[in-house]
């Protein structure tokens, strides 16, 4: 589904990207591990055309997409929740909501809203509350929320577990797991490796902007080397 291959991104004189290549095949889990300040974040926003590469190809569904605008790519069915959750907090939940799904017609926007109440209860609860007041964990689901709002065949997720209690995050990767049961191919980026591998079936290990370790997720989890040098462990 998502091809990326020899991408070169630089930040202005800077460059923090180098020849990485990876790839994403449909219905797959995939994570993106390594340490702060590995290119992580920026390769993401370098698929959702937020950032564009220097050098590389980046393929989604057969079709070049590293020099689209961000809502073309939203258009094609790529949808990413940032690191930080990036809500405005004026806004109430179901206004959130519907930003996400601006491109989507009235009958989509509607069913979209009942999968994302579906996934997330406490949403339909809070419907009318301000973003901005609601916790960490609930801002986390509506991020979420918004981005599936769009209806993505790919969604990019970066750091989905930043500064969550231990519960809140079993809970969101539990929906990880049943949006990816529901046929939603996922790229995910997460400073917490080991759990990251729990779900994945594939990862990449960025270091410095450079691919360092590929392979199954079960093999990097008995690779001594791996444990010791990117997991903690």
């Amino acid at each position: 589904m998502l091809e990326v291959s020899g991408l070169d991104v630089s930040h202005g004189d800077v460059q923090v990207i180098w020849d990485l290549s990876f790839s994403v095949g449909e219905g797959e889990i995939v994570a993106l591990l390594g340490a702060n300040g590995a290119g992580k974040s920026t390769t993401l926003k370098t698929i959702s055309g937020l950032i564009h590469p220097s050098d590389g190809t980046i393929v989604f569904n057969g079709a070049a997409i590293e020099h689209l605008p961000p809502y073309e790519i939203v258009g094609l069915g790529i949808a990413q929740v940032p690191e930080g959750r990036r809500l405005w907090p004026g806004m109430t939940v179901l206004e959130t909501l519907l930003l996400g799904a601006y491109q989507s017609e009235t009958r989509e926007r509607t069913a979209g809203l009942d999968r994302a109440f579906s996934l997330f209860p406490v949403l339909a609860e809070r419907r009318r509350q301000l973003a901005g007041t609601l916790s960490g964990g609930e801002q986390q689901m509506l991020a979420i929320a918004r981005a599936l709002m769009a209806r993505p065949r790919l969604l990019m997720l970066d750091e989905p577990s930043l500064g969550l209690a231990p519960k809140v995050v079993d809970r969101i990767f539990e929906v990880v797991l049943d949006v990816s049961r529901a046929g939603v191919t996922i790229l995910l980026v997460e400073q917490n490796a080991h759990l990251a591998l729990q779900v994945a079936r594939r990862a990449y290990i960025v270091e410095t902007g450079r691919l360092a370790v590929s392979g199954a997720s079960a093999d990097l989890l008995a690779n001594v080397d791996v444990r010791r040098a990117y997991l903690g462990l």
